[in-house]
């Protein structure tokens, strides 16, 4: 079913997280290209690091900036500044980054898709699986760090809950299965993206703990929930927020 909001707020969840591991597989670029970690004496070493800049790529998300490191390579008797192959000198717009993006985001943080995701940007690129391998459990601590964060300091009026179904491989192969989705607004009217999370049924039972989860991080009883019509989710939260009042989302009402 689809979600009664804009995925624009999902994108924006993810936009720094996102930034940030792209910055971390330059970094890593670099590390293989210069054949030496920062401070490491090695008689191989290929260049010296010279700090870092900052580039602005326009992507699907937006104007989005990443901090790339700089070096000073040795060629013969003269240096010269290298050129990350991930983002090129004069790149100010790529479609593989645009597809590492999206697929970073929508490929749920899993291993594999990961690797599927930034493989467009490393193919001219010394990276080895070992690097590559870093990053990905990076975004995921950074991902479960995020679904396990203190939301007892968010204002929160009102909260869109509902479900999006989405392949993900589970034993082996492929399923549609629902990723559950709370956006809350805060009194001054803006969006936020409080969870996100994979469950194998749309049932009472999944959106209670999905509920409570929201409530056990600190998560005030809110105002108005916003919902699809399921019956489980609202029963879920009267039992969590008794005389609770609830809404029909218009989009749903009208297609269903």
């Amino acid at each position: 079913m689809a979600l009664p909001f804009s995925l624009d707020v999902l994108s924006d969840a993810a936009r720094d997280h996102i930034r940030q591991a792209l910055g971390r597989v330059a970094q890593e670029e670099l590390t293989a290209f210069l054949g030496a970690g920062v401070y490491a004496r090695t008689e191989t070493r290929r260049g010296y690091r010279n700090g870092t800049k900052t580039r602005t790529l326009s992507t699907s998300f937006g104007p989005t900036e990443l901090v790339v490191p700089r070096a000073l390579v040795f060629d013969g008797e003269r240096s010269r500044e290298w050129q990350s192959q991930i983002v090129p000198r004069y790149a100010r717009r790529t479609r593989e980054v645009d597809a590492a993006l999206l697929g970073l985001y929508f490929g749920g943080v899993n291993t594999r898709r990961v690797k599927q995701a930034i493989r467009p940007l490393l193919k001219n690129s010394p990276l080895s699986k070992s690097s590559i391998s870093r990053v990905i459990v990076q975004l995921q601590a950074y991902f479960e760090n995020w679904s396990k964060r203190d939301l007892s300091g968010e204002d929160i009026r009102y909260v869109y809950l509902d479900a999006t179904f989405m392949p993900v491989r589970c034993g082996g192969k492929a399923e549609r299965l629902p990723i559950m989705v709370a956006i809350g607004v805060r009194s001054t009217g803006e969006k936020v993206l409080l969870s996100l999370a994979v469950m194998g049924v749309e049932s009472t039972a999944a959106w209670s703990g999905f509920v409570t989860n929201l409530a056990d991080r600190g998560l005030k009883r809110i105002e108005l929930a916003i919902v699809d019509g399921n019956k489980g989710l609202t029963r879920a939260l009267l039992e969590l927020w008794p005389n609770l009042p609830i809404q029909r989302c218009t989009v749903h009402k009208l297609w269903m």
